[in-house]
Formats: C-alpha cells, structure tokens, sequence
C-alpha cells in the first residue's frame, strides 16, 4: 500500500499534467474558432494546382500536370507557401494591379480544380486560386505576399512568406526552359 507522501506527489502530478493538457486544449480551440480551421497548426500545404501559369513581362506560361516543369514548380510553390511570417488582414490585391502583373510584371498564379486551404494561425480563407507577385507595385511592403482568389473575387487577408527566392527561381528556370 503507497504511502501518504507517495499518494500526495501523484495526486500533485495528475492535477498539473490536467492542467497541461486543459490549457493545450484551450488554446487550439481558441485558435481554432478564431481562424475556423480545425487543423491551423499542420506544417504542411499540398495543393494540386490544375494550372501554374507564370507571368514575366508580358510573356505567359501556363504549366499543366505532366508538362516539362510542372512538379518541381508544384513542388516549389506548396514547400514556400507552407512557410509564412505573418498576415495583413485588411490588404487586398486590386484587380487592376493583378492585371498589371499578368501583363507587364512578374508573377505565379496558381489555380485549383476545387477549394482548397492553406493551414495557418491566421484567417485565410478556402481558394481556388493563388497569386505571388515577385516584383513591381507591391515591393514598397518589402515582404512577399500570397494572395488568394475564390469565384473570381480577390479577398482580403494576405499572407506574408518567408520569402519568394525559390519560387522566383523555379519560375525563371521554366521561362529559361522555354
């Protein structure tokens, strides 16, 4: 039979692991409920795009699975969209400045047969398309943005990246390619 002490000590071990695994609750919950994604802390975006079209200066290159380029494009954009630094929840990109980058600037634009999400801690909504600007109107923010389209409307809530490098270079690869 445990002694009292012995007894104590395990009643003192189960009351803080309680605690532990109460306040971890909370807090996914919470975040959870505030970005509605059950899976916001899932490190991982692996999205199948329909489509990859590359826009540079006015030259477009649309991208299909199986074509030359296509997986290491996929590859790319899915591991640097995982990695974000943060958000702007009010910034939206115009449709004018996204014609802009379709015509005249360098850009991804990345579209999906379904809805489909990026987990994150932030509120970003499902998409259909998304859209990384790599030069032009949006550098004076001096941080790459992931920005999202659902049934042909832009919507607020940007995503910032870690960086833009590899997709930069993924995409100039397949534009050196053609």
């Amino acid at each position: 039979m445990p002694s009292e002490p012995s007894r104590r000590l395990t009643s003192v071990i189960e009351v803080a692991i309680t605690i532990a695994v109460a306040s971890l609750l909370i807090l996914w919950l919470s975040s959870s409920l505030s970005n509605r994604d059950l899976l916001w802390f899932w490190p991982v975006f692996d999205g199948q795009a329909s489509t990859i079209t590359i826009y540079a200066q006015g030259q477009t290159v649309r991208l299909y699975p199986g074509d030359p380029g296509y997986d290491e494009m996929q590859a790319t954009f899915n591991a640097e969209v995982a990695k974000h630094a943060g958000y702007y929840e009010s910034f939206a990109p115009s449709q004018e400045s996204v014609d802009y980058y379709r015509t005249q600037g360098l850009a991804v634009e990345v579209a999906y047969a379904k809805p489909t999400k990026v987990h994150n801690r932030f509120f970003f909504p499902e998409f259909d398309r998304l859209f990384v600007p790599l030069d032009g109107s949006y550098n004076y923010l001096g941080q790459p943005l992931l920005m999202r389209q659902f049934n042909g409307v832009w919507g607020p809530g940007v995503i910032i990246l870690t960086s833009d490098a590899q997709i930069r270079a993924a995409a100039e690869q397949v534009l050196n390619s053609q």
